[in-house]
């Protein structure tokens, strides 16, 4: 757990330390080159919810890695049910930073728990909790297949908040018009 800002924590599932792709800017990189020392992660869901309780400042928390939707909805659900449960009413946003939109979209569309996933989604909505997904796209190509957009239209279908985050690349997305020219649809 990392206490980032003022009103965001940044917490690091331990079942979550892998990613759809392994970016050259990622700054995570201890996570997946064995430097245990330099190593973000938690496996105490409990810690996380007493400390969001004790710390009333904190609003939101940002679910990153790794890349929290390589795990299951099982799994991902001991995290988030913890803080469901303790009713806390400082918390007010949860985010989810993932690359599974551009990498893996099937995630939220035929994955095996997909339906728990995205019910595990609308239970936080509906406690009142908004829920984002910080999608991690790297160029507007990446939201063409029929794929993606079909998982963004089960996101919100559910009442999840699709944000999208990059860095700028250079030959990549350096261009205010870089996606017109590549016949994106806007």
């Amino acid at each position: 757990m990392q206490h980032k800002y003022r009103e965001t924590v940044l917490f690091f599932p331990s079942q979550g330390q892998t990613c759809h792709a392994y970016c050259t800017f990622c700054f995570r990189w201890p996570q997946f080159v064995g430097m245990d020392e330099l190593k973000f992660a938690s496996k105490e869901a409990t810690l996380l919810k007493e400390y969001v309780e004790q710390n009333t400042q904190v609003t939101d928390i940002l679910f990153t890695g790794g890349d929290p939707m390589i795990m299951k909805a099982k799994i991902f659900a001991t995290y988030i049910q913890p803080l469901l449960d303790a009713n806390l009413p400082n918390l007010q946003t949860i985010r989810i930073g993932t690359k599974a939109l551009s990498y893996w979209p099937y995630k939220f569309i035929s994955d095996e728990d997909t339906g728990e996933m995205l019910n595990l989604f609308e239970s936080i909505i509906k406690k009142g909790i908004n829920l984002s997904i910080m999608a991690h796209f790297s160029h507007p190509v990446e939201l063409e297949t029929e794929a993606v957009k079909i998982a963004i239209r089960k996101l919100r279908s559910v009442g999840v908040q699709i944000r999208t985050q990059s860095p700028v690349l250079k030959h990549i997305n350096d261009k205010p018009n870089f996606g017109l020219k590549c016949g994106v649809n806007r």
